[in-house]
């Protein structure tokens, strides 16, 4: 399975704010979407979402992309209303459920919460919940779905270390078991080369590199897109760890 994107070009206000994005993505496997502020990111998965107008062409093994099939979670994930968590939940099967919720759903719905820890929040309503709990619950929802493409913009930022490795080891499961392919916004580059096995890097509305991350994430390439000088070292466990070292010298 795969995921292709030709020449998407995004205008956002008379400006183009994403220009000529063409690539291809493996699906059973996570892919980073990284960059600084402001380099696209959001824009690009948007677009890729169908919220956002775009010229260009998404294709999911060479046909063009069922909306059906894709869930997207915003950097937004603020739910007001009094529905409790598991109501949050089986709202990811709305287009399945019909007038009636089967027990199978309600088993699956409980099952997410329990593997995310969040099994005794189930009766709780989503204003009493913390900020990471929310977050928590509404990419369980995702995976509810079951798609086959999931996007995800910043599904990490509210959380602690501990259940942002948590969140994003059952992320990589997902992908691999189900064969999807998942895109994830990440500012943690050490978090992106832990559990993504590919890396797009954006940067002033491109994609500035694509591959690997031990290809895309060097040196001189975190240099051009970011403005910082770093180094990367391997840790006792084999994993590469990004150090950012310094500013980079001003390009005149």
């Amino acid at each position: 399975m795969s995921l292709e994107i030709r020449n998407m070009n995004v205008m956002r206000g008379g400006t183009r704010t994403l220009c000529d994005v063409s690539l291809s993505l493996s699906g059973g496997q996570v892919t980073a979407v990284a960059g600084p502020n402001g380099a696209g990111k959001s824009t690009f998965l948007a677009a890729l979402a169908g919220l956002l107008p775009h010229d260009g062409t998404v294709l999911w093994n060479g046909a063009p992309l069922d909306r059906r099939a894709l869930a997207y979670m915003p950097q937004n994930t603020d739910v007001r209303s009094a529905l409790t968590v598991l109501e949050v939940m089986l709202l990811g099967r709305l287009d399945r459920l019909g007038v009636r919720v089967g027990q199978d759903d309600v088993a699956d719905a409980l099952a997410l919460l329990a593997r995310f820890g969040l099994a005794g929040l189930s009766g709780r309503t989503m204003p009493t919940l913390s900020g990471g709990q929310r977050q928590l619950v509404m990419l369980s929802q995702r995976l509810m779905r079951r798609p086959q493409v999931l996007i995800m913009d910043e599904p990490t930022s509210a959380l602690d270390i501990r259940h942002q490795m948590e969140a994003l080891g059952h992320v990589e499961a997902y992908a691999r078991d189900s064969g999807a392919a998942v895109l994830v916004a990440l500012h943690d580059i050490n978090l992106a080369t832990r559990f993504c096995g590919q890396l797009l890097l954006f940067a002033h509305g491109r994609l500035a590199a694509a591959g690997p991350h031990a290809d895309v994430l060097t040196t001189p390439t975190i240099r051009g897109a970011y403005g910082v000088e770093a180094e990367f070292v391997c840790s006792a466990a084999g994993h590469r760890v990004f150090i950012p070292t310094g500013l980079a010298p001003a390009v005149p």
